[in-house]
């Protein structure tokens, strides 16, 4: 795993086999986002950012560059498979645009189920890879965002992907 510092604070990215299997958004510190990542993978060792897969990504992505993190290869070991439906889905969503979680239950083949989305993006163990953020409430409202800043931070990051060059 690797720290990388960002304007809005720092982030961790942690990877195993080349691809990206937790992150953390800014908001904590350092010690606090090694203790939660720990409490998944336990025995994860800190790592130059240059060697963790996803970790120049997320550093560019931290700085302004919204399409950074795009096609970043992530593990879904461990993640229930509608979930991880929902996620592929999500990661097509590209920035600046937005949907509804009954609009990505739709998209992952169960359309009767925002809800389940809802839950699915609270546990979303791989922000910003899967843009959790995307997701609104119906009619465009900001709702649900479960990281550090929470609705206000959701409304910073999709403005800031909405001024973004494409």
């Amino acid at each position: 795993y690797a720290v990388v510092e960002g304007e809005a604070g720092p982030a961790l990215v942690a990877s195993r086999e080349g691809r990206v299997v937790a992150s953390f958004l800014p908001g904590r510190a350092p010690r606090v986002l090694v203790r939660l990542l720990r409490e998944r993978f336990p025995d994860a060792a800190e790592a130059p950012a240059e060697e963790v897969a996803g970790a120049p990504e997320l550093r560019r992505w931290l700085e302004g560059e919204a399409r950074a993190v795009e096609g970043v290869a992530v593990g879904l070991d461990g993640v229930p498979p509608f979930a991880a439906r929902v996620y592929a889905e999500l990661r097509k969503v590209p920035p600046g645009r937005t949907l509804t979680y009954g609009e990505l239950a739709a998209r992952a083949g169960s359309p009767r189920a925002a809800r389940a989305v809802g839950r699915a993006m609270a546990r979303n163990p791989l922000a910003p890879f899967v843009p959790c953020h995307r997701v609104v409430g119906a009619g465009g409202a900001l709702t649900g965002f479960s990281a550090p800043g929470g609705v206000s931070f959701k409304a910073r990051l999709l403005s800031a992907e909405a001024r973004a060059k494409p």
